[in-house]
């Protein structure tokens, strides 16, 4: 079901329809890739076909006013919580472990920020009025099919917070995505089995993803390969490279629309993309010094140019610098991908589902902290 999003109060997690709408009590709702859990409650003071949802919930989506959002019906009872155990990590550079001693004294702070709202366990928070950053890292009872609670701030008998790893949680994407051919390819599958998304739409919604979750990163910054057989890289004001924020979105999906309109008869040149990506890879790292990822978005297809696992073998990996890649679609080239991923001292994400889309910026966020870590 499609409804037109409209950001609410602070609603203890209930978002609102008109009584015709829905008999749902609670649902998942989805935009661009994000996916978040709600109670849904009706009322007569909505308009049909619109969703008035809580305002962190909104923020969490990262949708605008007035947008689509689409709404399914949970299946699965979800309990009340009373036990929750956070990770912490500040989102200003300070030590988590003194950020830790000092939210603990006041944690009734984070009941407004928490309450009524529905988490997934590995979900991740952001509080930008306190400069945290919050990690569920258990929470019980839990639904187990879903791995979701409900947090009802008076009945937590427990709140226990950790600081995360002194490890980086902010990092810079260069992104390389096939806009050729290859990327008309509608074989990424959706709940519905009669419709099917391009790879180039699933791409875009990987990009969509990545940037809204990384919107709490100070200071990182995100640049853009379109390839077909000729890559080419986004401009932007007086050639300083963008913002790693969902705000860029709208600058990259413009862009990248056009350049799929001039290019989605043309052969795929990986290679290029990837060697061009690993320069400005480089550069974006040596203006902030941190952690630099560079994410090929693609099916696989290598029609022309060096085969980029060669490229990413000869050019490598450097310090604070990697290759992962995104496999777009059921018929994806996985060999190509792991094996360039592998060279390039990265993660292979294979995205066959569309919902699969939300999993990228998890996987290099547990990429970046487990080379953290080893060093």
């Amino acid at each position: 079901m499609e409804l037109e999003a409209v950001k609410g109060r602070n609603q203890r997690g209930i978002s609102f329809v008109h009584p015709s709408v829905t008999a749902v009590r609670t649902a998942l709702l989805s935009y661009q890739g994000v996916e978040v859990y709600t109670d849904i409650r009706t009322s007569e003071q909505v308009d049909s076909g619109s969703l008035i949802i809580d305002s962190r919930i909104f923020d969490e989506l990262a949708c605008e006013e007035h947008c689509e959002i689409s709404l399914a019906a949970v299946p699965e009872e979800i309990p009340d919580c009373n036990e929750l155990a956070l990770l912490v990590d500040s989102l200003k550079g300070l030590d988590n472990k003194k950020v830790v001693d000092e939210v603990s004294k006041k944690v009734e702070d984070l009941k407004e920020h928490l309450d009524g709202l529905i988490v997934k366990l590995g979900q991740r928070i952001d509080i930008a009025g306190l400069g945290l950053r919050l990690v569920v890292d258990k929470s019980n009872p839990v639904a187990k099919g879903l791995q979701a609670s409900r947090i009802i701030w008076n009945q937590l008998l427990k709140v226990n917070l950790t600081a995360l790893a002194d490890v980086p949680s902010c990092f810079n994407i260069c992104y390389a995505i096939d806009v050729g051919a290859s990327s008309e390819i509608d074989d990424v599958e959706v709940d519905d089995e009669s419709h099917r998304k391009t790879r180039l739409e699933a791409g875009l919604s990987v990009i969509q993803s990545t940037l809204s979750s990384a919107r709490a990163c100070p200071n990182a910054l995100v640049s853009a390969i379109a390839f077909g057989e000729s890559p080419q890289q986004i401009e932007s004001v007086e050639d300083m490279a963008l913002e790693l924020n969902s705000k860029s979105f709208n600058q990259i999906h413009e862009w990248l629309s056009a350049q799929n309109d001039d290019r989605k008869d043309e052969p795929s040149n990986p290679g290029k993309a990837l060697e061009m990506s690993l320069q400005i890879a480089n550069e974006l790292r040596s203006q902030n010094h941190l952690p630099t990822v560079v994410l090929l978005i693609s099916g696989g297809a290598f029609t022309s140019g060096r085969n980029p696992v060669s490229v990413a073998r000869t050019i490598g990996a450097t310090d604070g610098v990697s290759v992962s890649c995104v496999a777009l679609g059921t018929e994806s080239d996985l060999v190509l991908m792991q094996a360039t991923a592998d060279a390039g001292s990265g993660s292979l994400i294979h995205i066959g589902q569309y919902k699969d889309v939300k999993l990228v910026i998890e996987r290099i966020f547990e990429r970046i902290r487990s080379e953290a870590v080893g060093k």
